[in-house]
């Protein structure tokens, strides 16, 4: 969890702790010192600034490791969705999951629309361009693999399939080590140094489908399928190098 200032809430916690520590100390020192003042005695002598010193370096000697790590990794694990596809990078990461995805697809699930008239319907949880894409790129490879001849006339048709996508996208991770220097909540960004990361950027695609026999009214479910296209890299704060490529 994280505040806005992109720096972690244990960041926070910890130093609270350690400023109730010295508010502790302070006061502690205050009220020993008014005592002495009050009572005018000489065996109640104040509290020595190097004792409070002391006592306080010893609290932040402890907390330092743990104030440290808290800053330190909390960049250890973000993710970043998106949903504009302006550079070719992100482009390619979803046109060739797709492609991989419909291109994978078993003869044995498509094998029943060999020579017959389809009638194909796709769906996804919004109309984009992609979908459409993807509706196309499917009804390709229907009638290149097993000469399906998809039509739009709901009379007359040998099937019916219905596509569900359920993932048409891409999705960057980084796992590891890091320096967040400063959080943008307008963007939903932030700023980091990688001190040891693994910056993963993929394309996904997901889909299933039901195939309707018009002539008997049998309806048969796939198994879900899926396909990741990546392009991964190695990031530290002097050099980065990739890991894999787009082909």
């Amino acid at each position: 969890m994280e505040l806005t200032s992109g720096i972690p809430l244990s960041f926070w916690i910890i130093l609270d702790i350690l400023i109730q520590d010295c508010d502790y100390h302070c006061v502690l020192n205050s009220r020993h010192y008014a005592l002495y003042l009050l009572s005018n005695e000489t065996e109640l002598l104040p509290m020595s600034t190097t004792t409070y010193e002391n006592s306080l370096m010893r609290t932040a000697a402890i907390l330092l490791p743990f104030l440290l790590s808290a800053v330190l990794l909390s960049g250890c694990s973000t993710r970043h969705v998106a949903d504009q596809y302006f550079g070719s990078t992100e482009q390619r990461l979803v046109s060739h999951s797709l492609n991989t995805l419909i291109g994978d697809l078993p003869d044995s699930a498509l094998v029943v629309l060999k020579n017959k008239s389809v009638l194909l319907k796709s769906f996804f949880i919004k109309d984009t361009p992609l979908s459409r894409y993807a509706h196309e790129r499917l009804s390709m490879e229907l009638a290149e693999r097993v000469n399906a001849t998809v039509v739009d006339d709901v009379n007359n048709v040998d099937f019916e399939m219905k596509v569900f996508f359920t993932s048409i996208g891409t999705d960057r991770d980084t796992a590891g080590f890091s320096l967040p220097l400063f959080f943008m909540p307008a963007d939903n960004a932030r700023a980091e140094i990688p001190l040891i990361a693994i910056d993963m950027y993929h394309g996904i695609s997901e889909m299933y489908f039901y195939i309707t026999d018009n002539a008997t009214g049998e309806v048969t479910k796939s198994t879900l399928f899926n396909a990741t296209t990546k392009t991964d890299k190695i990031a530290t704060p002097i050099i980065s190098f990739p890991i894999n490529h787009l082909k």
